[in-house]
């Protein structure tokens, strides 16, 4: 499931997530937990830059593949939320 990623920590010890792949192809939760990770540390930048990231990717998905159906933002929102 995380082939895809590498998880360090930098310098304000807070969690990064580094993907070479899709972050389509990491679960839902996976990315919604990490995004309340960062609000919780009050990196509610980080959260944000993470969904825009994750809705790109979405909106790239659909232009490609419009009868897929990916809900990692929504799920992520529904975490949030």
């Amino acid at each position: 499931m995380f082939s895809c990623c590498r998880f360090t920590a930098d310098n304000e010890s807070h969690a990064l997530i580094y993907c070479s792949a899709q972050l389509l192809s990491v679960s839902a939760i996976v990315l919604a937990n990490l995004c309340v990770s960062y609000i919780m540390s009050t990196l509610n930048e980080d959260a944000e830059e993470l969904m825009r990231k994750i809705e790109k990717e979405e909106e790239q998905l659909a232009y490609e593949d419009p009868d897929k159906k990916v809900y990692h933002l929504c799920i992520v929102n529904l975490v949030i939320g």
